[in-house]
């Protein structure tokens, strides 16, 4: 019996910890897109994008994003939901899902 009351809230108490989890894909978080990447290489190109400190690379905009890169004044403060590009040639490459102006 104490085997299953401690197996009990061991239970418990991951299924807790699992549920406050906050889940990053969810939130937007706060970047800034710094400058276009004008580097000549085959795994080059896109943007530089700063979040939580990190630089980061993206290549395109979802089709549905209301900001316009070519008209846009960089640095440009926004809020976006992303994550890493799977088939990536470079480490700090990542897909931007959604995207809003700050």
């Amino acid at each position: 019996m104490k085997k299953h009351c401690i197996l009990f809230l061991f239970t418990l108490a991951l299924a807790t910890i699992a549920c406050n989890k906050k889940n990053d894909n969810d939130t937007l978080e706060a970047a800034t897109i710094t400058q276009q990447d004008l580097s000549l290489c085959a795994c080059c190109g896109g943007y530089f994008i700063e979040i939580d400190g990190i630089k980061r690379r993206f290549e395109t905009l979802p089709s549905n994003s209301t900001i316009d890169l070519q008209t846009s004044t960089l640095p440009l403060a926004v809020k976006v939901r992303w994550q890493e590009k799977p088939e990536r040639c470079r480490e700090d490459l990542i897909d931007i899902l959604e995207i809003v102006p700050n």
